[in-house]
């Protein structure tokens, strides 16, 4: 608090007192003042300081949760895949089937398994895009200086599983 005071001089020498006891209280009321402003920032910092290690952990708890999940729709191509080669042999077994029937019945089957192994294969990508997609998005909200790279990967991540 940087101002010139001057205090008005009373006759025989001194200052008027009422003007000296009053700017030693705005003085006291400004050291409070600025005392309480410190408390506010500390408390406040404090506060941000918790928040950022929760946030951090929460990152490292969605970081694993996607490495299971993509680890999770990397097994669920395998399936598809062993599936749609089962369903290949079936078709050419059901086309070498000299009767019309068992080669119908057959192919009905493996359309079925087709299906199936589709149907499957489209829930667990779905459930797993849906899975990426919100830890993207908790990601993104986090205050961590990395989140922007994490972002990048996991969204790069999402667009594959929708093709």
């Amino acid at each position: 608090m940087k101002e010139d005071v001057l205090f008005t001089r009373t006759p025989f020498g001194g200052f008027k007192r009422e003007e000296v006891i009053d700017y030693i209280q705005k003085l006291k009321q400004n050291q409070v003042n600025c005392k309480k402003m410190l408390s506010d920032k500390d408390e406040a910092n404090r506060r941000l300081e918790a928040e950022n290690e929760a946030l951090t952990a929460e990152s490292a708890e969605l970081k694993a949760e996607l490495s299971g999940r993509c680890a999770e729709l990397e097994n669920a191509e395998k399936e598809n895949r062993n599936l749609r080669a089962k369903v290949s042999m079936l078709t050419k077994k059901a086309q070498a089937a000299s009767s019309e029937n068992l080669a119908d019945e057959t192919i009905k089957k493996c359309d079925e398994l087709v299906a199936a192994a589709e149907k499957t294969s489209a829930q667990l990508k779905k459930r797993a895009s849906t899975k990426i997609n919100k830890a993207a998005a908790k990601i993104r909200n986090s205050k961590d200086l990395s989140a922007q790279e994490i972002t990048e990967v996991l969204e790069e991540l999402a667009a594959e599983l929708k093709k």
